[in-house]
């Protein structure tokens, strides 16, 4: 069962990489603004995608802060 987490960009707070697992999987948390404040959605997890991967997810997002 797989869901989707959309929004428009202008709208990201801001994210992080959080290690789990023994520090052996990176979780992507996500915040973004809302009209009663920062919401924060449940992690996701980044264990199927490869270092580059990441990194490529981690650059796009810091640039739409």
């Amino acid at each position: 069962d797989y869901q989707t987490i959309e929004f428009p960009t202008h709208l990201l707070y801001n994210f992080s990489v959080e290690r789990s697992m023994f520090g052996l999987v990176n979780d992507l948390v996500l915040r973004v603004k809302t009209k009663r404040g920062v919401a924060e959605y449940p992690s996701v997890s980044m264990a199927a995608l490869s270092k580059t991967d990441q990194e490529k997810i981690k650059t796009a997002l810091s640039g739409t802060k």
